[in-house]
């Protein structure tokens, strides 16, 4: 069983999109994907697809519900594909040498807006240890 605010459900539970929204939902993903580390927020995803803001925002909903996109803080959301490309590109730059916030920002061209709320989740899930002001890639 799973607590989820005022609601539980079975952790089996799996959300069943109808066609309609696994289409919306897709199309949210295949934007969110473009924007790599800097990705869109819902109103520029919004913009670019064609929809209103509250579509958007509900497929954040329900894309999370589905475990295909993650909030990492309100207005920065990535699809586990982005994230999974991310984390490659980390690994290929830093390998097994430590790095700070700042030379990850450098690195990939982006600000502290995007930067530390992706560390503190490849932090979370133990992609990466946090040493000091440093972090390194967990072996």
């Amino acid at each position: 069983v799973v607590v989820q605010g005022p609601g539980i459900r079975s952790a089996a539970f799996s959300v069943q999109l109808n066609p309609k929204q696994r289409a919306l939902l897709d199309r949210v993903k295949e934007e969110l994907d473009k924007g790599g580390i800097n990705s869109p927020n819902a109103i520029n995803l919004a913009n670019a697809i064609g929809v209103p803001i509250q579509a958007v925002e509900e497929m954040f909903r329900l894309g999370a519900d589905a475990k295909e996109i993650v909030r990492l803080q309100d207005g920065v959301h990535y699809s586990i594909d982005q994230l999974a490309v991310i984390q490659k590109q980390i690994q290929e730059k830093f390998d097994n040498k430590p790095f700070t916030a700042g030379e990850f920002r450098d690195a990939f061209q982006s600000s502290r807006k995007y930067v530390i709320v992706l560390l503190e989740h490849f932090d979370s899930v133990g992609f990466t240890i946090r040493v000091g002001d440093q972090r390194k890639i967990r072996k």
